[in-house]
């Protein structure tokens, strides 16, 4: 029998210590592990790459590691897939499942509204290793169609909804038309703003779905991490074996532990922090000093009925415009009570941040234009709080300016 959400997020990947009878997975400091023989050793090897990650053994923590076993284990419950790898950081998750899949003599397609590191990655770091990227507005299907007829690629990324403008698209309808078209191009997916609570995009022909686990899955601000799950245990074993142990990108014990703890509360965060997020949107829509608002669940989103078809709830991340660039920065320079100005999400505190300077500050002018970051946009990341709360504090500032 299936067991639920919370049911998972709480007991799946873990079982007490089979030698201290510890009841929480410890945290296993060790860069190495011993063995009484070389047949041992190699046993332990052979079985370290995590083709049944159920049966995991340990050589050297770069490689794999029981706490971290522990917490890709959980993952994989929670998301509903075969396996999954975790990484040091979401950037790391994201280059990582990127640079696995193209193939010398492809390109590579991304949408034009993702990220601002990831679109650093595409534009900056892939041309210095020879590797072209193209970038497209995901939302005309037409235009995407007719962009893979003419070009050959091994990879396609995108995100929904996109940090920060939340711009949603149609995940199964470009996955059906990428595969219908190429049944070999790699479908990877940011999926850390929906989190595996709100949406399941593998479920959707995704190839390999991804999160930076230092936001919502963590969920406490206080470790870095990343996730790269699909459902084919082999390939994660051969990445595992060519990225983990070549290019070091695995995280530490300590960060597992602490993204491990805050996984067991992922479902409730969430669905709490989606509450939250729906009234605080409604109430910015309604205040006459806030000009526009963008979030899914809001049937003014322009692609709400997309969203809708594809979420559920509609996540914690919300994006506002005000009037102007003055009013934006008035704004954030009077005290809020409780909202801190800070770049990160998915905490249960909430954050307001303000994306044309601060997280997307160096991206190109015209690029943000096209996507819509504007200097009248900022972004909230809504916490756990008593939502009167936050929408008191968002009055009070409100009235400032």
């Amino acid at each position: 029998m299936k067991r639920g959400l919370n049911t998972r997020g709480i007991h799946g990947g873990e079982r007490p210590d089979p030698i201290t009878r510890a009841l929480k997975t410890p945290i296993y400091a060790s860069n190495t592990f011993a063995y009484p023989s070389m047949e041992d050793f190699f046993s332990a090897a052979v079985n370290a790459y995590g083709i049944n990650p159920e049966e995991f053994t340990y050589f050297y923590t770069r490689t794999s590691n029981p706490t971290t076993n522990a917490l890709e284990l959980k993952l994989a419950s929670i998301i509903d897939c075969k396996g999954t790898i975790t990484t040091s950081s979401g950037m790391a998750a994201i280059t990582f499942a990127i640079l696995a899949n193209y193939r010398v003599g492809t390109k590579i397609l991304a949408s034009d509204s993702v990220y601002r590191s990831t679109n650093q990655f595409a534009t900056e770091t892939l041309p210095k290793m020879g590797i072209e990227c193209d970038n497209l507005d995901f939302r005309d299907l037409h235009s995407l169609e007719n962009q893979l007829k003419g070009n050959n690629y091994s990879v396609v990324h995108f995100e929904s909804p996109a940090n920060p403008t939340m711009r949603c698209y149609d995940i199964k309808a470009i996955c059906d038309l990428i595969h219908e078209y190429n049944a070999e191009i790699k479908v990877t997916f940011d999926n850390t703003f929906a989190t595996p609570i709100c949406q399941h995009p593998l479920k959707m022909g995704v190839d390999f779905e991804i999160h930076s686990s230092s936001k919502f899955i963590n969920g406490h601000g206080d470790a870095l991490g990343g996730i790269i799950a699909c459902n084919n245990t082999e390939v994660l074993a051969d990445f595992r074996r060519q990225f983990c142990e070549t290019l070091g990108q695995t995280p530490s014990p300590l960060n597992s532990f602490f993204i491990l703890r805050g996984l067991k509360t992922l479902g409730l965060r969430v669905k709490e922090q989606s509450n939250n997020a729906l009234k605080v949107a409604r109430f910015l829509e309604e205040h006459k000093k806030v000009n526009r608002v963008f979030y899914p669940g809001l049937p003014s989103h322009p692609q709400f009925e997309i969203a809708k078809k594809q979420m559920d709830p509609f996540g914690g991340m919300l994006a506002f415009e005000l009037k102007n660039e003055e009013e934006a920065r008035n704004l954030l320079n009077n005290k809020f009570q409780i909202i801190q100005l800070a770049m990160d999400l998915g905490d249960i505190q909430t954050l307001i941040e303000w994306p044309y300077i601060m997280t997307h500050y160096d991206l190109d002018y015209d690029l943000k234009v096209a996507t819509g970051i504007t200097e009248r946009l900022l972004r909230l990341s809504i916490g756990i709080e008593d939502v009167e709360d936050l929408i008191a504090d968002l009055d009070q500032s409100l009235a400032q300016i």
